[in-house]
């Protein structure tokens, strides 16, 4: 992992989502794009007083000031940053500068602040998970002294799931973070634990130095599976693929159930 993107409106959970994003880069030796989106004038009124562009300019040169505030506090712990500033014409989106910028990771917050920021965080984190094809990162409520130290990798493993798994397994070496995996296993039919341990353990040795330990669920509710075991492990990130379903038939998607009901940093694997 080389690139990460992260969307900014200043808000507090884009700040704690900057700070997660950039504790990561240190880590991995990589670089971090903090993106702005702000509204263009036009998007705002049709017609235009004086006191509106004036009111237009000072938001962008505020946030100007602001992208450069968080390059200047990447780069004073050792990490690579770039600002992006973008002004939206109403069709600008997240996901438009995931290829453009070869983004290996995006890192946002879940709720970003009311009225016209919500063009950038928000719902959109909601947006982001099921149009992008790159992991994503969203950051709800951390401790200020918060840092990656494990992930809970949790799934119905119906699909197959090595190059989700891969791309988080290298990430956890990289780290030098232990990797909890979860077999989430359905009432109506489940696999038995002594086939699904070892189909986890089968999948995990393909990764040499992988800190690994195996946890097995049979549950008709995911979600609160998967909460129960990440409280009791203490997990400082949740990860799930991005194509789970809750219960594995019905239509509601596993990540956006959590996104609403954990706080912990859900981790949203979609494939490239």
């Amino acid at each position: 992992m080389k690139k990460i993107l992260v969307p900014t409106d200043f808000s507090e959970c884009a700040n704690q989502a900057a700070q997660v994003a950039l504790d990561l880069a240190k880590r991995l030796d990589a670089w971090v794009y903090f993106l702005h989106i702000s509204p263009e004038a036009s998007v705002k009124s049709i017609v235009h007083s004086e006191v509106e562009l004036e009111t237009h300019h000072q938001e962008v040169s505020s946030a100007k000031s602001q992208l450069d505030e968080w390059v200047r506090i990447g780069e004073d712990k050792g990490v690579t940053c770039f600002p992006v500033l973008v002004f939206d014409n109403g069709f600008e989106k997240i996901e438009n500068y995931v290829k453009p910028y070869a983004i290996d990771l995006i890192v946002m917050g879940s709720h970003g602040a009311t009225g016209i920021r919500k063009l950038i965080l928000g719902s959109n984190a909601d947006r982001v998970i099921k149009h992008v094809e790159i992991p994503t990162l969203i950051v709800k409520r951390i401790k200020e002294s918060f840092s990656v130290n494990s992930f809970l990798f949790a799934s119905s493993f119906q699909q197959n799931v090595s190059d989700v798994f891969s791309w988080i397994a290298n990430v956890a070496n990289g780290l030098n973070v232990e990797m909890h995996l979860l077999y989430l296993a359905n009432v109506s039919q489940p696999k038995p634990e002594n086939e699904a341990l070892q189909e986890m353990k089968n999948l995990a040795s393909s990764y040499p130095g992988l800190k690994c330990s195996l946890d097995y669920a049979i549950t008709n509710d995911e979600e609160w599976a998967i909460r129960q075991v990440a409280e009791k492990l203490q997990a400082s990130v949740i990860a799930v693929p991005g194509n789970e379903k809750e219960g594995g038939l019905v239509a509601a998607n596993l990540a956006s159930r959590l996104l609403s009901s954990e706080d912990r940093p859900i981790l949203v694997l979609n494939k490239k």
